[in-house]
């Protein structure tokens, strides 16, 4: 019984209906759970539509109802101007009966799972959301075309209509499409410009919203608009096609006894000699045309069918049957070639592609169409009429080469195509060189059995490949990877069906990566006994291994590398005698300690792959081993094999591949050069990541068949020319894979590099390198070079630029001097180039746009000076440029940016570039990468981002941007992972979207709009970012208080609200958000006592609270305050942020980015706190800086403050913190700033070599202070100085006394004389004389008021400490 049910709705096409009700027949057939409904609309004008419902009604398909909705009246004239305008405000006056029938559907059981709506129907989606349905779109048209929708809602404008002839001679880069696209086979909509363009972009956008898209298309047919789909699109993207109703209209069309009579007369024709025109349910031809397609079909002498029909009488009307061809076609045309044609009026067109007598097709190019002609194996000649037609067309021709042009552009209105074409187009398809007919059956063949095999003698199934297309393999910075399953939706999912063990021929299975959903392997693939090779690897299957694979005798290819499966022993894998290949790599073995006896009992065993398998080690003494003599391949890698290699991997006879990286990592193990003079045969070494120490082995040389050697990440030292110089080493001759990696390889590389003529790969990064020979330029197939993170010095050699092969050059992070050479434009392969972090000068090369291929340019962090090159815009491949961090100038333009169709990553910030992008142009690219800080970009918000759907990575601070968030801004948000618009004069409040939108933003993990100019209250949709882990809203002028679901968001490691209007307490809650590690509220209005929960911030590192009116005491738990007080704890890597936190240190405010995972700071200062300082204060042992001035403090610094060892930076300025200092403070060895001014210290000052380095500044007010670095000297009596100063200065002091008498005496007539003249002005001024005591009274209440909050305090401080 069925327990959930779908709903689907289409559009009044048959060519959109059809396909969706095969698709919902095929969901509701394989899985028995679910029913479906489809929701019929209707039109008088489309009755073809009802008698194609009628007959699936009648027919009572299993599991599938029909739902007809009730009419609604028409759109009026003024409500559309095109037939697309039609049917979308159709769909539109539909919504409320669609949300009824919905809710029906809803109140009966099952309950509606999901509702699948066609290309033209998105605005049913709002009803599905007003119902909680999940939306998903079937696209009943090819996937470069949905690229094409997708394209051209972003970039509205580019695309539309434009006036003359040369608009159909423009060619557009479109993604999907390999090739560029003529502007003329763009649907008449789009070229038009009219309302039909208007919705198409509308439904583009719509398309983004839906939980899903499904495709009828397969990976074989379109691999390139699916691969870009996939990587560009959000939501995901499903190819599920072919969906064909191989049945046809024969079923159902009315005129069955025409239909019967077409086929007769095919069964009379020779096999493959006719061939078939036709042009669709909704196509048809003016009279003029269809006489030139008559002459020319009767001068190509081929035999034909021709379905001919008779123009619509209205937009949306379909095209009707002649009711006498005479009126088109010359009765003398009909007589000429009645035996060799039949012209007719509507065909079951599936049923005729299937006569074996159909040789070619002359087709419209529907999409519906193409997969009938494609399924059985009819090549076609294409003729578009309508719709997409026309990009159909153009994908079919130029991209797959699966078709032969007649015409690519026509459509209603166009140039007749003249006879003479016809015939040249018909003759091409029936009597070409056949290379289109050959692609078309093997198409034919992948659309029927994709991935089945069957055997031709049985019709057994044999074969069944169902392995991703989706799987890449790739390099990445440093070094070949793996295959990986590339993004995208392109895998089976859900459980494997019992019914496959009905497969009992079957020999070959693969069902690798794939997404099995960590379900267990079926015990029943056990049972299939002729399985001679099975690989479930990478696909998601998780749990036990089933023993019952220990039954397959056959099976000699076994491949499960997985990371989610285990296994109890590897016992049952001896039982398996044919095996030659078994890898289970990545499987957890629990109990593995007799691993190596059941390995070798498989004699046969040629692979064996046991990499990160958690194998236990294993006593070299205890054991003979005897592995088999065929072994050519061994993969240990990954386990804990102990600190030393045993003996027997020493000496194994036929291994040419061994690899046993990161296995003996447990000690110093010293390099085994047993393994090379046992093993010359070896062509595969790997020893990567073991912490072997030593030099590197003189013996390599011995090694006549290595082609790579991985022995990076270890300890092994020795100069470079001494490892590689024996200029008679065979290795030279065949090694291609040079992995030295992160060691301690010194000297400079030397001349000896160029002996090796085949390598293809160096990897030297991370040693201690100073230099490149000339001679590398002698490396002819050098594809791959890193030599990152040395100190090589020097300009780069010209020798490099020889490398004609050279694919990845990585230079970083060095210390190169001197200009890029010019000549860098002759590595015409070169797809990647990393010079970051060097000090290179001069300007970018001008021969820069000859690199082709060139996918990832790296110059950030140098010295480059000059303008950016406008022909740098011409790097179609581009994907990454980084040009940050340098001294370029003057304006980048869309010039620059003209031809990057393939850019994701842009980084120009932190130069003096400014960016001046005309707002009306459409980047050719959709940017991931956005980073422009420290340019100018504004005043405007750059508008050309609003074409940008993909930008996951936003940096546009300090870039002098003005005015508001503009309001379609949220339209590119929805990807946004990271946005920083600080250092700008952003205003207004903030609302980035409506609230729809904000659901959208759930992915944002870090925001930082701080210094600017916003204001309001702090904006809550904040709160629904879950995974939020900064928080930059600081430097603006938001008000009230901190909102209460920000408590919600417990992954938020950085809350910055400083330099606020902000009031209130500081809330309680703030103890949930547990994640903390900086919290900075300074520069508000908070008030009260500091919240005893702030303890609970066990990870908090960085709290300011200054400068605000916080009272009470210092909290004393904060000794809960576990990073800073555990000594043992490490900083966190993943706690760097390239946002910036501000924090005042040593009295300078800094902005702290990566090196805010070293720093432990807390800030009070500028308060009205109260109370002796706390010694739990004192345990807090990882303490930087510790700032409590500006306060109401009292007693005595805490001698415990010794504990603070780590402490660079203490400020106990202007409190009133009495007795002596300290003398622990002398042991805070790293103190560098000390400020104890203006409180009531007494006594001498502690001295030591640290203390001596502070000046009188540190201790300024505090008058019992003395000692160096004050003048006041503390030997004796601290008051005789005073006494001294008494006894003698009678003089002094008289001559003061006249002075001041004198100073007075002239005061005091000054003073006179003034206050007479003001109060003159105000005598005779009555406005100034108002103004005067409006203001005196103002400033005499604000005096009372001040006194009366002070003085209680006064009082009680004195009952509290009366001796002071």
């Amino acid at each position: 019984m069925a327990k959930a049910q779908l709903a689907f709705i289409s559009n009044p096409a048959v060519g959109n209906l059809v396909p969706i009700v095969e698709f919902a027949v095929r969901l509701t057939s394989r899985d028995p759970r679910l029913s479906a409904a489809i929701l019929i609309v209707t039109l008088p004008q489309r009755p073809i539509v009802s008698a194609y419902v009628q007959s699936c009604a009648a027919t009572a398909i299993p599991g599938v109802r029909f739902v007809h909705l009730p009419a609604v009246d028409p759109p009026t004239p003024d409500q559309f101007l095109s037939s697309i305008g039609y049917i979308s405000v159709y769909i539109q006056k539909l919504k409320p009966l669609v949300k009824q029938a919905l809710a029906n559907l809803g109140a009966e059981s099952p309950r509606v799972a999901a509702l699948f709506v066609d290309m033209f129907c998105t605005p049913l989606a709002d009803v599905a959301d007003e119902l909680s349905i999940p939306c998903y779109l079937f696209f009943a048209s090819p996937a470069s075309f949905l690229g094409f929708m997708v394209h051209l809602s972003e970039s509205e404008g580019q695309t539309g209509s434009d006036s003359g002839e040369s608009a159909y001679d423009t060619e557009l880069s479109i993604p999907g499409f390999v090739n560029k696209v003529p502007k003329g086979v763009l649907p008449s909509a789009v070229l038009k410009g009219r309302d039909g363009h208007t919705w198409l972009i509308h439904h583009a956008r719509r398309y983004r919203e839906l939980e899903g898209i499904v495709i009828n298309t397969f990976q074989e047919l379109e691999p390139f608009a699916l691969s870009s789909l996939l990587r560009s699109l959000s939501p995901p993207v499903y190819a599920i096609g072919p969906v064909l109703d191989l049945n046809g209209p024969i079923q159902w069309h009315p005129n069955r006894a025409q239909q019967v009579a077409i086929m007769q007369w095919l069964d009379q024709q020779p096999r493959s000699r006719v061939v078939f025109l036709c042009f669709g349910s909704m196509g048809s031809l003016s009279v003029p045309q269809v006489r030139e397609i008559a002459a020319g079909l009767e001068q190509s002498g081929q035999r034909f069918l021709w379905s001919l029909r008779e123009p619509p009488k209205g937009k949306i009307h379909l095209p009707t049957d002649y009711s006498n061809f005479n009126d088109v076609l010359s009765k003398d045309f009909l007589e000429r070639t009645a035996e060799i044609g039949l012209v007719c009026g509507w065909v079951p067109q599936v049923t005729v592609l299937a006569h074996p007598a159909i040789g070619g097709f002359v087709s419209h190019c529907g999409w519906n169409s193409i997969l009938e002609n494609l399924w059985h194996g009819v090549p076609i000649a294409t003729w578009p009429v309508y719709a997409e037609q026309q990009m159909n067309a153009f994908e079919m021709v130029r991209e797959l080469g699966l078709a032969v042009e007649i015409r690519l552009d026509y459509r209603e209105g166009s140039d007749l195509v003249r006879a003479e074409e016809v015939e040249r187009g018909v003759r091409a398809l029936m009597e070409g060189d056949g290379d289109v007919r050959r692609k078309v059956k093997e198409m034919s063949k992948m659309s029927q059995t994709t991935g089945v095999r069957c055997s031709k003698r049985t019709g057994r199934i044999l074969k069944l490949n169902l392995r991703s297309p989706c799987v890449v393999s790739t390099y990445y910075s440093d070094e070949p990877l793996d295959p990986y399953l590339e993004h995208g939706n392109c895998t089976l999912t859900g459980h494997i069906n019992p019914s496959l063990i009905e497969l009992q021929h079957l020999n070959y299975l693969d069902l690798s990566w794939n997404n099995f959903s960590y379900t267990k392997i079926p015990e029943f693939l056990g049972s299939l006994s002729n399985l001679v090779y099975l690989n479930l690897s990478r696909a998601c299957f998780a749990e036990d291994i089933p023993l019952r694979l220990g039954n397959l005798s056959n099976l000699q290819y076994l491949d499960l590398n997985d990371f989610y499966l285990q296994v109890n022993n590897l016992e049952w894998a001896s039982d398996l005698p044919s095996l030659k290949h078994l890898d289970l790599s990545g499987i957890s073995v629990r109990n593995a300690q007799g691993w190596l006896q059941s390995m070798t009992m498989l004699s046969s065993l040629q692979f064996l792959g046991l990499a990160d398998c958690h194998l236990p080690k294993v006593d070299p003494a205890a054991l003979q081993v005897n592995f088999s003599t065929s072994l050519e391949f061994l993969d240990l890698s990954g386990n804990n094999l102990g600190s030393v290699i045993p003996n027997w991997l020493l000496n194994l006879s036929s291994i040419t591949h061994l690899d046993l990286s990161s296995s003996f990592a447990g000690g110093a193990v010293s390099f085994p050069t047993e393994i090379i003079n046992n093993n010359k045969q070896l062509a595969f070494l790997g020893l990567r990541h073991n912490s072997m120490r030593g030099e590197l082995p003189k013996n390599l040389s011995n090694l006549c068949h290595l082609v790579a050697l991985k022995l990076g990440r270890n300890d092994l030292t020795r100069d470079i020319s001494a490892a590689l110089g024996n200029p008679f080493s065979c290795l030279q001759n065949t090694l291609r894979y040079l992995d030295l990696e992160e060691n301690k390889i010194s000297g400079r590389l030397g001349d000896e590099i160029g002996y090796f003529k085949n390598l293809e790969y160096i990897g030297l990064s991370d040693n201690k390198l100073t230099g490149i020979p000339e001679s590398i330029g002698q490396l002819s197939n050098l594809e791959f070079i890193d030599l990152s993170k040395n100190s090589i010095v020097g300009p780069i050699p010209e020798s490099l630029f020889q490398l004609s092969s050279l694919k990845q050059l990585d230079l970083k992070v060095n210390k190169l001097t001197g200009r890029i050479p010019e000549n860098i434009g002759q590595l015409s392969n070169l797809e990647y180039i990393d010079l970051w972090g060097n000090s290179i000068e001069g300007p970018i090369p001008e021969s820069l746009p000859q690199l082709s291929s060139l996918k990832c340019l790296d110059l950030g962090h140098n010295k480059l000076t000059g303008r950016i090159p406008k022909s740098i815009g011409l790097l179609s491949n581009l994907v990454e440029l980084d040009l940050s961090n340098n001294l370029l100038e003057r304006v980048v333009t869309e010039l620059h940016l003209a031809n990057l169709t393939s850019l994701t990553h842009l980084d120009i910030s932190s130069n003096e570039l400014a960016v001046k992008i005309n707002p009306k142009v459409v980047a050719p690219f959709q940017l991931y990468t956005i980073r422009m800080s420290n340019c100018k970009v504004g005043p405007q918000f750059p508008t050309w981002l609003r074409a940008q759907r993909n930008i996951g990575y936003l940096d546009l601070s300090n870039a002098s941007i003005s005015g508001i968030i503009p309001d379609w801004f949220y339209n590119i948000s929805f990807n946004i992972e990271l946005l920083d618009l600080s250092s700008n004069e952003l205003s207004g409040e903030i609302s980035l979207c409506n609230m729809k939108c904000w659901k959208r933003l759930r992915q944002l993990q870090a925001i930082n709009l701080g210094n600017n100019q916003f204001s309001g209250l702090v904006p809550t949709f904040l709160c629904s970012m879950k995974d939020m882990s900064f928080l930059g809203l600081h430097g603006n002028a938001f008000s009230g208080s901190i909102p209460k679901c920000l408590s919600t968001m417990t992954y938020l490691n950085v809350l910055d609200l400083s330099r606020n209007k902000l009031a209130g307490r500081i809330p309680s809650w703030i103890g949930r958000m547990v994640e903390l590690r900086v919290l900075n509220l300074q520069f508000n209005s908070f008030y009260g006592e500091i919240p005893m929960s702030i303890c609970k911030l066990g990870y908090l590192r960085v709290l300011n609270l200054a400068h605000n009116n916080l009272s009470g005491s210092i909290p004393l738990c904060f000794d809960n305050l576990t990073t800073m007080s555990d000594p043992k704890y490490l900083p966190e890597t993943s706690m760097s942020s390239s946002l910036g936190v501000e924090v005042q240190m040593k009295s300078i405010t800094q902005v702290y980015t990566s090196a805010i995972q070293y720093l432990f700071s807390i800030d009070l200062s500028n308060n009205i706190l109260n109370g002796d300082i706390p010694p739990e204060l004192t345990r807090l042992c990882n303490l930087e800086n510790l700032n409590l001035s500006q306060n109401d403090l009292w007693g005595r610094i805490p001698p415990e403050i010794a504990n603070l060892k780590k402490l660079e930076s203490l400020d106990l300025s202007i409190n009133q913190l009495s007795g002596p200092i300290p003398r622990s403070l002398s042991e805070l060895n790293f103190l560098s700033y000390l400020n104890l001014s203006f409180n009531q210290l007494s006594g001498p000052i502690p001295s030591s070599a640290q203390l001596s380095t502070f000046t009188n500044e540190s201790y300024l007010g505090n008058d019992a202070l003395c000692g160096p670095p004050l003048s006041k000297n503390c030997s004796g009596n601290h008051g005789q100085s005073n006494d001294i100063h008494k006894q003698h200065g009678d003089v002094s002091e008289g001559k003061d006394e006249s002075y001041a008498l004198w100073l007075y005496a002239g005061i005091a007539p000054g003073f006179a004389t003034g206050f007479l003249g003001v109060c003159c002005s105000l005598y005779f001024k009555h406005s100034w004389r108002r103004s005067f005591f409006l203001w005196s009274d103002k400033i005499i209440s604000q005096l009372l008021v001040m006194v009366e909050i002070k003085l209680p305090k006064v009082t009680r401080k004195r009952k509290m400490n009366p001796i002071r």
